[in-house]
């Protein structure tokens, strides 16, 4: 695969991995609750199902980076960063921006509760047409 191609796989799989962690935590959700760590093992199970074969769906930078430090630690040299046409630093990056994105989903189009997303001008009205209580310490310690 191309790096373009490895980056939008892990990004892609974080960003389903996120959207569904949300909506499975929901309290809003009626099929969550006690069914939650096996609705969260059968994300996992599919994620790795379907992505798994394109890059070892590392979807956490856990999964990639910890062994990989470890593997250069015990003496496996500097292959360890540069396999596969160093494709270290996409389990590194594509997560990060992958959840963000998952995240931004689920709050654009299906939460319903508190959150920026669901406020005028998404919750930067306040600073458009700003007043002393907007700028004061009294306004923050009250939000």
């Amino acid at each position: 695969m191309t790096k373009t191609g490895q980056f939008f796989s892990e990004f892609i799989a974080s960003a389903l991995l996120m959207f569904l962690i949300y909506a499975l935590a929901d309290n809003g959700n009626i099929g969550a609750g006690p069914l939650m760590p096996l609705g969260l093992f059968f994300v996992i199970f599919g994620i790795g199902a379907c992505f798994g074969w394109e890059t070892g769906y590392a979807i956490n930078l856990a999964r990639d980076f910890g062994p990989r430090l470890v593997s250069y630690m015990i003496g496996y040299g500097h292959e360890v960063w540069s396999a596969g046409g160093y494709y270290f630093w996409v389990p590194m990056v594509a997560p990060f921006f992958g959840c963000t994105f998952g995240g931004f989903l689920y709050d654009t189009f299906i939460f319903s509760g508190d959150s920026p997303m669901n406020t005028p001008w998404l919750g930067l009205k306040r600073f458009a047409r700003p007043n002393r209580q907007t700028w004061s310490n009294t306004y923050m310690k009250n939000a």
